[in-house]
């Protein structure tokens, strides 16, 4: 990557992490937040806010060839990683979220395992706070949200969804 595009994708990330623009991706993207007040998801809902410092895992020291603009001393970040909490009347909702920008469209893998892949990362980081003693019930809700820069023609202006959920095949 060139200096001039690390500058462009460091700028980038720096823009979209200041929460007025993260609550008009949460506004859109996450079905709980879409009849808040953008003003108040920016201002009360949005916390611990980190670019390019959550680590999404450690790479192993025998694995030695990897883009060298996207790893910093074996280690593989989040773009944008925050917390957000939502009041609610009978139950108040707290979320793990992450917001990658992606500059290539097809890079060799599909984007939705890399994805699904982050938001597990997301569950599994939780285990040392929030689910002691195999109290799963304690997990925070999680959501990888991809920005395409470059989509092909046919996906542009597409919000798509990948979800794990719970289907019912018999009973």
């Amino acid at each position: 990557m060139s200096n001039l595009n690390k500058q462009y994708d460091t700028f980038c990330k720096q823009i979209l992490a200041r929460p007025i623009f993260l609550a008009y991706i949460l506004k859109r993207c996450i079905h709980e937040f879409s009849n808040v007040d953008v003003f108040i998801i920016a201002s009360k809902c949005i916390h611990d806010i980190s670019v390019n410092q959550k680590e999404v895992h450690r790479l192993s020291p025998f694995i030695t060839q990897f883009e060298e603009d996207t790893l910093e001393e074996g280690k593989a970040v989040f773009d944008i990683f925050f917390m957000a909490h939502l009041p609610k009347r009978d139950q108040d909702i707290d979320f793990y979220i992450n917001i990658e920008i992606q500059d290539d469209f097809y890079p060799g893998y599909p984007l939705s395992a890399r994805g699904v892949y982050y938001g597990s990362r997301m569950l599994s980081m939780q285990y040392e706070d929030q689910i002691r003693g195999s109290r799963y019930e304690n997990l925070k809700k999680v959501y990888s949200i991809w920005v395409c820069l470059n989509p092909p023609k046919e996906e542009r202006g597409s919000i798509t969804e990948i979800s794990l959920d719970k289907k019912v095949h018999v009973g």
